[in-house]
């Protein structure tokens, strides 16, 4: 990235941590642009999880790659994500839009942001499912209805779902957009409005039977209006069929009533209905005649069927339909009914069967009761069957896929008792079908609450009394049939016939316990301290958030800081700094009372916040913390904690005016006694290398009085004589990090690896020193006491002048003492070495002194 931006590597870490766990979807790119300042590609710099799990694209493989190689057919379609994204640059900031993504198959709810000339991050959110839904609502609504308009409140059209656009008298596009009074005319438009309001006001489906508005046509029409709030926002849905077969059945029922006072009983049946085929048997001759319609109805030109014999109509009849016409037309000859009803299949001219209404009478009978003449209608009802076996269909489809889909599906009668239930259902409540059926759904399918365990209201009656779907949290609990709980999500929507009539709900939802325990996992790293356990700055500056829009009368807060932790960190290792830092806490949580809250927002800062606590209290806490936290100790090593306080102040215009006070107090404390800790522990260490197994404690003192005397040889000043005793006793301090092992160890039988990590302490030493107001001056002589003349020495190879005097006399004190200690040498050698060395590894001034101090 670009810019002067200055960074603290553990914040980006904290983030980069934060976002590799968010579960939104996230991208860092990199515009592309060519030599004219056209974007012509992007790149991936980095992706979080979530992005791996809903791309299938993988950090490592796209990182620093180009999207036209991630992707080569990103760009093929109607929408340019690279012109959107350019679009991003020249004209605002932040975009946000939905798209279908052909190359992952995957729709996404994007949100683009700019923050830099040529870098922008993109938020990714998978809302295939959710497109689904809709799809699948869309798809459901066209089936039940020819039109379903959706119209804003403002009366505006805004959508059309219709299965053919013909139905349509405008094009679908010219509606949207339009009022109901620019589509419709005023005399239907304003009974249209009122039915509108009247759904809003009443929350119930109204429904406004009209006539077609169109000249010439003839045809009925009913409108089922609902209000109500939707995921697109509140609107209404005006669901239009054509009922004109309804009205002209009505139309002819009333007729037919109306003939019975006026017309002969057998005309009544005879003329029954201009689109009936009707038939008149002779019951003596077996003879039938018929009218034109019942010829047409059946492929057959009247003047070639308009007389038949009996039998030769039975044998158009289709055979499994056969027994059911004999029992009825014995009925109705004995007299036991009085007209026949049935649904049956003929044989047309052309071969296939065609589904018919036959209905029939006995008109006249002999003396002796024997039937004599019948007569009857048959109407052509294949359309209807025909929708009705494929509605069947539909039903055993859909009911076949809810059997099947992963998700617990249960569906009840408009009593809330079971009717249905699928496999994963059984699975998750541990009851079975033939168990469940009829029982009351609170009785198979109960709720509770994760954390109190009380009963949940049954969301079956909610969605039934509220004829709305109700959608539970995620903290609920199903008990199942053995007793046991698992977490479910839930939503419970209301089935309605197609008359509007309420005939039951289903309940759809699925065992979360495994995905519960896992966000409950997050939302606790997310604000706890991985170390310690307690709060983290995530959580305090919530906390904050929230106080500063509702402050409290008196409100405290105390800063606390560990002091030598990086000193603690280099001389006794990072588990004994985590230990040092985790006693800290435990202290502090310990001290909190009910409603305070401690939290660790830094690497070694603490904050306390005490509503409630005014000042003078709060001082008071703060001195009975620091005591106890001064006492606290780890090994040898005691705790060092400096503390500051601050309170709630009416002027103060913001919560964090109180912490930046607190903190102010708490650094000003911090100079003292951090220095004073920086020193002790030095100590400390100094004693621990001298109790360290391999280290001989009385070397350091040889070396102390070889290095006095050449430095008095060199006529150096009383102080810089102090310099040298302090550098000398200390110049193996940075041995501490070392393993014991290893100064134990023949230097001959070290390997590489163990040799570097020897000759590493000279800068553990320095970094320990440096720290140190009393040491510091003596740093750079540690740091050097194992450099060479000719740039054969470590740890940085510097040569002759670059090398301080105190850690040349230091470095051939140490040669000394180990040649007539160690080596048990004679003097005699020692200074024929020395000798040797003059020049070369050796300062020749500085060993002219020691062969002084050794003649």
């Amino acid at each position: 990235m670009s810019g002067n931006w200055k960074v603290n590597p553990v914040e980006i870490s904290f983030y980069r941590t934060l976002v590799d766990v968010s579960p939104v979807g996230t991208a860092l790119h990199k515009l592309i642009r060519n030599e004219y300042g056209k974007a012509v590609d992007y790149e991936f710099l980095y992706v979080n999880k979530a992005f791996e799990e809903q791309t299938g694209l993988k950090n490592q493989d796209i990182s620093e790659k180009r999207v036209t190689e991630v992707l080569p057919d990103l760009e093929k379609g109607t929408f340019s994500w690279l012109r959107m994204y350019e679009d991003l640059f020249n004209h605002g900031e932040t975009v946000s839009f939905e798209q279908y993504s052909h190359p992952l198959n995957r729709w996404y709810r994007v949100t683009a942001k700019a923050f830099d000339a040529s870098c922008f991050v993109t938020y990714f959110v998978d809302i295939t499912s959710e497109k689904q839904v809709i799809s699948d609502r869309d798809t459901m609504l066209i089936t039940l209805n020819h039109i379903v308009f959706e119209i804003d409140e403002n009366f505006i059209h805004t959508n059309v779902l219709t299965e053919n656009e013909s139905h349509l008298f405008l094009p679908k596009e010219e509606i949207i957009g339009l009022s109901v009074r620019e589509l419709l005319p005023l005399a239907l438009a304003k009974p249209f409005e009122e039915t509108m309001l009247k759904s809003k006001r009443t929350g119930q489906t109204e429904m406004l039977q009209y006539e077609s508005p169109l000249p010439g046509d003839d045809r009925y029409f009913r409108a089922e209006i609902r209000y109500g709030q939707f995921v697109t926002g509140r609107k209404w849905v005006a669901s239009i069929r054509d009922v004109s077969a309804e009205v002209k059945a009505e139309q002819e029922r009333l007729d037919y009533q109306d003939r019975i006072y006026h017309q002969r009983r057998r005309m009544e049946y005879i003329l029954e209905g201009t689109n009936a085929g009707t038939w008149e048997w002779d019951m003596i001759s077996n003879r039938v005649t018929v009218n034109e319609r019942w010829a047409e109805m059946k492929g057959y030109r009247f003047e070639d069927v308009d007389t038949f014999d009996m039998g030769w109509f039975l044998s158009l009849i289709h055979p499994e339909d056969h027994e059911a016409l004999s029992r009825k037309l014995a009925r109705v000859n004995e007299g036991s009914m009085p007209v026949y009803e049935i649904e049956m299949r003929i044989r047309h001219q052309k071969g296939h069967y065609i589904w018919i209404e036959a209905r029939g009478k006995i008109l006249e009978r002999s003396e002796n009761g024997e039937p004599i003449l019948m007569s009857g209608t048959h109407l052509d009802i294949t359309k209807r069957k025909v929708e009705e076996i494929e509605r069947e269909m539909e039903r055993e489809q859909f009911k076949t896929t809810l059997l099947s889909i992963g998700d617990g599906v249960i569906t009840t009668d408009a009593a809330g008792r079971v009717t249905m239930m699928n496999r994963m259902a059984e699975s998750t409540t541990g009851w079975q079908l033939h168990e469940a059926k009829n029982r009351k759904i609170e009785e198979v399918f109960k709720l509770v609450h994760a954390d109190s365990g009380e009963e949940i209201a049954s969301p079956v009656q909610m969605a039934i009394e509220s004829q709305a779907k109700v959608e539970l949290g995620e903290d609920i609990q199903l008990i199942k049939k053995s007793g046991e709980k698992c977490f479910v999500h839930d939503s419970v929507a209301p089935i309605y016939s197609g008359e509007g009539i309420l005939t039951g709900t289903v309940i759809v939802f699925r065992d979360i316990s495994e995905k519960y325990e896992q966000v409950k996992q997050i939302r606790y790293l997310s604000d706890h301290d991985q170390l310690t356990g307690m709060y983290n700055r995530h959580y305090y500056e919530r906390i904050m958030m929230e106080i500063e829009k509702n402050p409290p009368a008196n409100l405290s807060v105390i800063v606390a800081d560990v002091n030598g932790l990086k000193l603690a960190n280099d001389g006794f290792g990072h588990q004994f700094g985590d230990r040092l830092l985790e006693e800290t806490g435990r202290i502090l949580e310990n001290e909190i009372r009910s409603g305070e809250i401690v939290a660790r927002i830094g690497g070694d800062e603490f904050v306390i916040l005490l509503p409630g606590v005014n000042e003078k209290e709060a001082k008071k806490r703060m001195e009975t913390l620091h005591e106890k936290l001064n006492k606290g100790k780890v090994d040898d090593i005691y705790l060092s904690v400096s503390l500051g306080f601050s309170s709630l102040d009416p002027s103060d215009s913001h919560i964090e005016e109180v912490f930046k006070r607190a903190e102010d107090r708490m650094y000003r404390k911090k100079i003292d006694e951090s220095r004073a800790m920086r020193e002790s522990t030095i100590e400390i260490l100094l004693k621990k290398l001298k109790l360290s197994e391999g280290y001989h404690s009385d070397h350091a003192e040889r070396v102390v009085t070889f290095s006095v005397e050449i430095g008095k040889g060199l006529d150096m000043s009383a102080e810089e004589l102090e310099d040298l005793r302090l550098a000398s006793i200390m110049h193996d301090i940075g041995l501490v990090s070392v393993d014991p092992a290893l100064l134990i160890k023949p230097v001959s039988s070290l390997t590489e690896e163990e040799k570097v990590k020897l000759q590493k302490h000279p800068e553990t030493g320095y970094q320990l020193l440096r720290t140190s107001t009393e040491f510091s001056r003596i740093a750079d002589i540690v740091l050097c006491h194992q450099e060479q003349m000719d740039g054969s020495g470590y740890p940085r190879g510097i040569t002759a002048g670059q090398i301080p005097l105190e850690s040349r006399i230091i470095n051939t004190a140490r040669f000394m003492d180990r040649a007539l200690s160690y080596r048990n040498e004679s003097k005699e050698k020692v200074v024929e070495d020395l000798k040797r060395a003059a020049g070369t590894t050796m300062d020749q001034d500085v060993v002219r002194q020691a062969i002084s101090i050794l003649s």
